[in-house]
């Protein structure tokens, strides 16, 4: 009687529907982030034509800095890494003209290494909550 009752209780394989929602689900959180990764690459490439460009001025946080080449260096050097558990701490807006246009990064140091920045573009809603890249530098000291 115990078996005939366990038997009847579990449901294997699940039912169709739950199946078709479970993957369905998990391909659109998939896509979320493709659709994530996709934009910041194409953003990283769109900086990276302003910054090909002679640099006019550069500013941070809306004042000169001396510290230009190390700056320059890193925006021009930015990657994206592997994820790690830190978090961003210190903000640092950096404006830069150049010949071809104007960019307006947001950087913002590691909470574990104080030589990484997440790179982040205020252009586009999800390159304001995204990273679009990391940058190493000591030019913010």
């Amino acid at each position: 009687m115990l078996r005939a009752r366990r038997a009847r209780s579990t449901r294997w394989p699940p039912p169709a529907g739950f199946i078709v929602g479970f993957v369905g689900f998990g391909m659109i959180i998939a896509f979320e982030f493709a659709f994530i990764k996709l934009i910041s690459h194409a953003d990283v490439k769109q900086i990276d034509l302003v910054l090909d460009a002679p640099v006019l001025s550069m500013s941070v946080n809306n004042q000169s800095t001396a510290r230009t080449d190390d700056i320059l260096r890193a925006t021009k050097t930015m990657h994206a890494t592997i994820g790690h558990h830190s978090h961003p701490t210190t903000r640092f807006q950096v404006h830069i003209e150049t010949s071809v246009g104007s960019v307006t990064l947001i950087v913002r140091r590691d909470s574990s290494d104080p030589h990484e920045y997440w790179v982040f573009d205020q252009n586009y809603h999800v390159t304001k909550m995204n990273a679009v890249a990391h940058a190493f530098t000591n030019g913010f000291d």
